[in-house]
């Protein structure tokens, strides 16, 4: 599970990993770190020397803003693919204030957990 953090002072973004104790995960803290983060990094010019020079915010034609993020919608955040399935009462709040939203239902993405495995007990082996 991550986390999807926006901040409406500056526009930047940061994704951090939810990690729960014994999941077998190392621990990393930042899956993103905070920037402002844009939608499509490849739509850039053809002729432009990715090799040699970084992308600034020239090259960049559109970041994400407020608007792109709601309940249901699947964002592409450098080739990745995430599901924004609830958000939080203040973003509920904003959300409602700015742009008139009203339905927060949040998606359900329970996943059903497999059947653990039934013990087999040997019973004595005939030879």
């Amino acid at each position: 599970m991550v986390v999807l953090q926006y901040y409406l002072s500056d526009d930047t973004m940061e994704l951090v990993e939810v990690r729960f104790e014994n999941d077998g995960q190392d621990p990393f803290p930042m899956f993103m770190s905070r920037h402002r983060c844009p939608k499509n990094r490849d739509d850039i010019e053809p002729d432009f020397p990715l090799g040699a020079m970084e992308i600034t915010d020239e090259e960049v034609k559109e970041y994400f803003t407020p608007v792109d993020f709601c309940i249901g919608k699947t964002l592409v955040i450098y080739g990745r693919r995430f599901l924004i399935y609830d958000v939080d009462n203040f973003t509920k709040a904003f959300y409602w204030k700015n742009f008139g939203m009203t339905d927060f239902t949040p998606v359900d993405v329970e996943i059903p957990k497999p059947p653990l495995p039934k013990q087999v007990r040997l019973s004595s082996v005939t030879r």
